[in-house]
């Protein structure tokens, strides 16, 4: 927010243009949790030019109670005051860190991408995840490696039998060799 950004400068009207620490003013900008980057000109006579880049949030942590957006380069931004919506929620004490790789693979899979609505980091070791509704929705448990090969088996039976919009609760890809499903009325 412009507001955010003036609050953090030094500067006043009228002052004189060569007084100004172009760096210092810089670093008092980049203090702001969603600013990637700043640059900051001098415009003779008598122009500051401020351009700033926010950073773009790819997913959003659960962490115990609290909510962060999370980078592309899965750091978190320390602002939990932000609202984001439509982008994956991820939890896990390790989830941020793992999350651009996640998101970067489910990315070759949109059929799959646009209805993964959360993803659980399970035992810092492996992912669940949650589609189309966080509560009663379709689970799916990837494999600690092979991720890929498990989401193209995942596909593959979508195409097939069209399985994620079946009356089943839990699909199992832990296993490269086979797929274990459970049913709405076996989690009963």
């Amino acid at each position: 927010k412009l507001s955010d950004v003036n609050s953090k400068l030094n500067l006043r009207q009228g002052m004189p243009i060569f007084e100004i620490d172009l760096e210092k003013e810089k670093a008092a900008v980049l203090e702001l949790p969603w600013i990637k980057t700043v640059r900051i000109e001098r415009h003779l006579p008598t122009q500051i030019l401020i351009s700033v880049t926010e950073k773009t949030p790819i997913a959003v942590w659960q962490n115990k109670k609290t909510y962060w957006p999370i980078d592309e380069t899965g750091n978190p931004i320390l602002d939990d005051k932000t609202l984001i919506k439509n982008v994956l929620l991820v939890v896990g004490e390790d989830a941020p860190e793992h999350t651009p790789e996640l998101i970067s693979l489910l990315n070759e899979y949109p059929d799959i991408a646009e209805v993964t609505l959360s993803a659980v980091r399970v035992g810092k070791r492996r992912w669940n995840l949650y589609l189309n509704d966080a509560e009663n929705g379709l689970e799916i448990r990837l494999p600690e490696t092979g991720i890929e090969e498990a989401l193209n088996r995942l596909k593959k039976f979508k195409e097939e039998g069209d399985i994620l919009s079946r009356d089943i609760k839990v699909i199992d890809l832990k296993l490269p060799d086979r797929l274990i499903v459970k049913s709405t009325e076996s989690v009963k």
